[in-house]
């Protein structure tokens, strides 16, 4: 869901990430056509760099639950 919204809509995406200033530039970006993609782009790297949906491994999804003092 959160690449859809960095598609189509890719100034939610910084404002969720609570990057508000680039939320504003994104939006602007976003009021041209030709800038439409540029946004589209960068806030795909965005959330891809801030741990976006499939990012995570095996070992963030889940604590380590081994048992203290062994």
């Amino acid at each position: 869901m959160s690449i859809l919204i960095a598609l189509f809509l890719p100034f939610l995406t910084f404002f969720h990430l609570q990057q508000s200033l680039h939320g504003w530039i994104a939006l602007v970006l976003q009021m041209t056509v030709i800038g439409w993609i540029p946004a589209s782009i960068w806030a795909l790297i965005t959330l891809h760099k801030a741990g976006g949906p499939g990012n995570e491994t095996p070992d963030d999804a889940k604590p380590d639950q081994t048992a203290p003092g062994k």
